[in-house]
């Protein structure tokens, strides 16, 4: 009797030519990730700042008062530089008790991302952006860049341009 037997599976040659395959495409891989990673995470910041921008100048016209926008390492007050990284705040200052309408944590708590405010008014330079009861940026304010940089010496930094009118737009 001569039976044929078809054994099904597959050898131990052809599972580590599949498993060299899968990490050689892998390591190809991998880089251009963690690029998207970095990435993304300089638009989650970006977008965050905007919208905390749009938020300011929106309450401004609300409220009809002087609206503050700024870097804050405490969450409650402005500081007088114009690194982000810490986290900033929407503050309203009617004269009575200082108000924090928003407060927003560091974007990324690694510290990889470095948030630069760089403004100027017309007479001197301003590390954070005043709106008006109009919506407009007060205090002849000059325009600034913001730029959203990942500490990887890889991934290319964002650049926000602030007008003087109020407008944003990334370069």
């Amino acid at each position: 009797m001569n039976k044929s037997h078809k054994h099904k599976g597959f050898t131990l040659v052809e599972l580590m030519v599949t498993i060299a395959i899968v990490g050689i495409l892998l390591a190809l891989a991998a880089p251009n990730f963690s690029e998207m990673v970095a990435r993304s995470k300089l638009k989650s910041a970006l977008n965050e700042w905007q919208s905390s921008f749009y938020f300011a100048q929106a309450e401004a016209m609300r409220l009809k008062e002087k609206i503050h926008f700024c870097a804050s390492s405490d969450g409650e007050s402005c500081s007088n530089s114009g690194n982000y990284n810490q986290g900033w705040i929407v503050l309203y200052q009617s004269g009575k008790p200082d108000r924090v309408l928003r407060d927003v944590p560091p974007p990324d708590m690694s510290n990889n991302i470095d948030i630069t405010f760089n403004g100027t008014t017309h007479t001197s330079t301003r590390a954070h952006i005043i709106f008006a009861p109009t919506g407009r940026i007060d205090g002849g304010f000059g325009g600034a860049t913001v730029s959203f940089a990942y500490n990887d010496g890889k991934t290319t930094a964002i650049k926000l341009v602030v007008s003087n009118e109020g407008r944003l737009h990334i370069e």
